[in-house]
């Protein structure tokens, strides 16, 4: 409990409709947005820096730092 990694996520699509999301399941808490938007104009976000830090036996939150 306490110990954390890193994760970057970068959507390298220039296609409008392609937005990538990350999703979770039983035991992940997700905070923040998780929608990476695709790289097609100036303003997209299209990477971000994930935080994921044990909180329990089996369970995680997932903070998004960038």
């Amino acid at each position: 409990t306490g110990d954390a990694f890193d994760v970057s996520v970068i959507n390298i699509s220039t296609t409008a409709a392609e937005d990538a999301s990350i999703t979770t399941n039983t035991g992940m808490t997700l905070v923040g947005d998780m929608n990476f938007s695709p790289n097609d104009a100036v303003t997209a976000r299209s990477s971000g820096i994930l935080r994921f830090r044990k909180t329990g036996a089996a369970a995680f939150s997932v903070y998004r730092l960038a």
